[in-house]
């Protein structure tokens, strides 16, 4: 009986294909992860909107300032208050205002920050106004708009969803919020903490006293709580 075995050409051309299609899956799986990486991109840019008894409001825009200079200048127009009004919607019920507009920038705190600017949009709220709608169009990256304790994420030149004026609350007291985040801080370890409970195990199983462990952790605490502190209120800033 005669046995055929495979020749080594025939190996190597199996394994060649074998490893093309690995490569080509590989390089498929990172044009998607690109894609959606690029489709979800965060920028600096963040808008609040706070209104008073229904009788006013008041959007800030946070955002780059050189980055928005740069825009505004090669846009076409006139003036600064013009131009910037361009590409920002206001609206109530469907029908566009227009707010009082006010500027500051702060320089950059390093050599690695940008300087920001704090735009304000000010204004009343007109009489009878259920709904509130915000366009902001200075920015080609999705960006975060906060009110009344509710978040939409946008991409730049996106119109929000309709918000209803009387489900915006003026911001809470000081109470109200160190509440608020003590209920987010004991659920931001139970159950949504793993990564912390199993940072918490792996320093037990290195060493098993409970004074090591207890002044590792409370390190950690405290560092992290310093850091957070810091850039919170704009002493440290890491670029994105």
């Amino acid at each position: 009986m005669l046995f055929s075995t495979p020749s080594p050409l025939a190996g190597r051309r199996h394994a060649w294909r074998r490893g093309t299609q690995e490569c080509v899956r590989h390089f498929a799986l990172v044009l998607v992860l690109c894609g959606v990486a690029h489709a979800h991109e965060i920028g600096t840019t963040r808008v609040s909107a706070v209104f008073q008894e229904g009788r006013t409001y008041d959007v800030e825009i946070v955002t780059d300032a050189t980055a928005l200079a740069e825009k505004l200048e090669v846009s076409p127009g006139s003036g600064f208050d013009d131009k910037f009004r361009q590409r920002v919607k206001v609206a109530f019920d469907g029908a566009e205002v227009r707010p009082q507009i006010s500027y500051s920038v702060e320089p950059p705190i390093d050599a690695l920050s940008a300087a920001a600017a704090t735009i304000h949009l000010t204004g009343q709220v007109p009489p009878n106004a259920q709904h509130f709608t915000w366009t902001f169009g200075w920015t080609f990256a999705t960006y975060s708009l906060t009110a009344g304790g509710t978040t939409q994420w946008l991409e730049g030149g996106e119109t929000s969803a309709p918000l209803a004026l009387a489900s915006l609350a003026p911001p809470p007291d000081r109470i109200s919020t160190a509440w608020r985040y003590l209920r987010l801080g004991f659920t931001h370890i139970v159950p949504y903490g793993l990564d912390h409970m199993l940072f918490v195990l792996g320093i037990y199983l290195l060493s098993r006293r409970a004074r090591s462990v207890l002044l590792q952790v409370s390190a950690f605490t405290v560092a992290h709580s310093i850091t957070l502190g810091l850039s919170m209120y704009g002493l440290i800033s890491v670029p994105p």
